[in-house]
């Protein structure tokens, strides 16, 4: 697909999203009026599936949309709700779906009662403990193919691609180093500095160890 997706808002105030090629973006293919509400659209699209995931700060609904290579290019699927509004998102990487759930895509949500919850995107399968080829066709690796240097010099190779059948084994953080300048030799706030790295060396591997679980 070749789209470019804009969210706004209309002259009557209606939030709206836009969608154009980017090849030919003067004329827009496809735009739907959504509502009245004055929080701005953020829009999220997994590529693997072509589906477009809108949230908005104050929200209370999550809507999706199915992005086609035919008429209408933009269609409304559904729409789910969150039991407070929201104050911000982001999207997990794919690694991190379960595929035994026929989970596409998981979001992190923070609700205005300061709760961060995972936000899971599932499609129901009858058949659900087999791998379902269609939802997960190959992904985009989490990891880096080129260094900055040779990106600078110009370099543009593809993404490594991987197939999460098996699942998918998150890297270990090998070389993993603190660059600390510290501007005090008081032993009192050596010691602090000390303490406050060991526990940034511990939530790190924390975290490292609950997305290896997922």
């Amino acid at each position: 697909m070749n789209y470019i997706i804009q969210t706004g808002y209309t002259a009557s105030s209606q939030r709206q999203i836009v969608l154009r090629d980017y090849r030919k973006p003067e004329e827009p293919i496809s735009s739907l009026d959504i509502d009245s509400n004055t929080a701005v659209l953020v829009p999220f699209v997994d590529i693997d599936t072509g589906v477009l995931f809108l949230f908005a700060r104050g929200d209370i609904s999550v809507k999706y949309y199915e992005l086609r290579n035919e008429d209408p290019a933009l269609l409304y699927l559904a729409a789910s709700t969150v039991p407070n509004p929201l104050r911000g998102f982001c999207l997990a990487p794919k690694v991190c779906v379960d595929t035994a759930a026929c989970e596409i895509d998981r979001f992190y949500v923070v609700l205005s009662n300061n709760v961060l919850s995972p936000y899971k995107m599932i499609v129901p399968r009858r058949n659900a403990d087999s791998f379902q080829e269609d939802l997960y066709p190959q992904t985009v690796e989490p990891k880096p193919t080129i260094t900055f240097d040779a990106w600078n010099a110009g370099g543009s190779p593809s993404p490594n691609l991987i197939s999460l059948e098996n699942g998918y084994q998150l890297p270990d953080l090998e070389g993993l180093s603190f660059s600390v300048s510290v501007e005090s030799e008081d032993p009192a706030v050596l010691k602090e500095e000390i303490a406050r790295l060991k526990n940034r060396v511990a939530e790190l591997e924390a975290e490292v160890a609950s997305l290896k679980g997922q």
